[in-house]
């Protein structure tokens, strides 16, 4: 059987559908982002409406990730895509309309964020079920390259569409874009596995035995260590480049696209490479690396004060954050139970969101006090010391062992 998960017609018919909608998820954070910014030119609303948007991924998570190994997965990834259609289509109303505040626009931000709480649980789930566990790394990484690409494209499509026509449009676009999901989630005809439902168990016991189940388990604690210091700090970064673009870079609009889109071209890198590789040791030891990398070149993006350097810096932080959060979340998916997945994979969300709501939030106040580029410094400064911990842990971890699943 091929390694490639696009061998198989299932995971082909999601990866079409997924990347129309992730080009739709980056024109609404460009659009959403710089609507925060033009409302207060505020670094920490900014942060504020990233954190809305991130942080009820992460508190819901584990228990929409608990009822992600009972109910139906399809179906319920389904009915939360169709929520997010609704809110992104009233931000556009609203933006059209003239109507929005920043009170407003914060709620609607909030509401993405608890559609999205039950809707990433669900996706990561669904992935095991699309190929064989042989195919999983290449699933995990064509994955990160759509969504990678997308992280190119899209800012660039929301750059200009919110030059010529306003964040409205942008809006607007964005929910046409997310019905690629929900034509795909229609008729996706998944893997049977032999996943024990557990329906008499109550969800709180669930909670607790997928908590313990993960606390238990060394390599699975150490990957999600590398997700928390990638998302925490090198994503929140990326949450506040409307500011850097604006108040650093003076290059608006136009100037936050083009960063994004560097940052982009770095992660889709590493998602190729992700995508290629067949070791996991290998995979493991690249991603701690990459953590460790992490710090340095938010410490460089700091000092900066001319674009043109920050477009080349900038692939180099995508790169490493994209080897270090697709590579733990391959890792994590070949090492899981096939019983715990819906709620380990539900706390790898928690701490990959929660870490971007908090770490952009703290990025943001800190900025607001002591300046932007001085408070990226310490930041990177904070990261590098984790990244060292990092590699004096690695030595501690057991290699990774693909666990036995019935798709294999």
């Amino acid at each position: 059987m091929s390694t490639s998960a696009l061998s198989t017609p299932a995971y082909r018919r999601f990866l079409i559908g997924s990347t129309v909608t992730t080009h739709g998820l980056w024109i609404f954070r460009l659009a959403l982002s710089w609507q925060a910014w033009l409302l207060t030119e505020s670094e920490f609303f900014v942060a504020a409406v990233a954190f809305a948007t991130y942080f009820p991924v992460a508190l819901l998570g584990p228990v929409f990730g608990a009822f992600a190994d009972r109910w139906d997965r399809r179906k319920s990834a389904q009915v939360f895509n169709l929520l997010n259609i609704a809110n992104t289509a009233s931000l556009f109303l609203l933006a059209g309309l003239g109507w929005m505040t920043p009170a407003a626009l914060f709620t609607l931000a909030l509401c993405f964020g608890i559609c999205s709480g039950g809707y990433t649980p669900m996706r990561l789930a669904i992935l095991a079920n699309l190929v064989p566990s042989m195919q999983l790394a290449s699933a995990v990484g064509l994955g990160a390259v759509s969504f990678n690409i997308a992280r190119v494209i899209g800012p660039v499509l929301g750059g200009y569409i919110i030059k010529l026509f306003g964040t409205a449009a942008a809006f607007g676009v964005s929910s046409v874009t997310f019905l690629g999901m929900a034509w795909v989630l229609w008729g996706l005809k998944l893997q049977p596995v032999a996943r024990k439902l557990e329906r008499e168990i109550g969800l709180a016991r669930m909670l607790r035995d997928g908590i313990r189940y993960t606390f238990r388990q060394p390599a699975i604690f150490f990957y999600l260590f590398l997700v928390l210091i990638g998302a925490t700090f090198g994503r929140a970064i990326f949450e506040l480049m409307a500011p850097f673009a604006d108040e650093v870079f003076n290059r608006g609009s136009d100037g936050m696209s083009q960063l994004i889109s560097a940052f982009g071209v770095g992660a889709i890198a590493g998602g190729f490479w992700v995508a290629r590789v067949r070791n996991l040791e290998l995979l493991r030891r690249s991603a701690a690396v990459c953590a460790a990398l992490t710090g340095l070149f938010i410490i460089s993006f700091g000092l900066t004060g001319e674009f043109w350097i920050a477009m080349l810096q900038l692939p180099l932080l995508g790169l490493v954050l994209t080897v270090c959060g697709v590579g733990s979340q391959t890792l994590t998916q070949a090492v899981v139970d096939e019983n715990y997945r819906g709620r380990v994979m539900s706390l790898w969300s928690t701490v990959a969101f929660g870490g971007v709501a908090l770490g952009s939030t703290a990025l943001g106040g800190w900025a607001d006090s002591i300046g932007l580029t001085t408070a990226t410094v310490y930041w990177g400064m904070v990261a590098a010391g984790l990244g060292l911990i990092v590699i004096l842990l690695l030595k501690r971890i057991p290699a990774p062992q693909i666990a036995s699943s019935p798709t294999s």
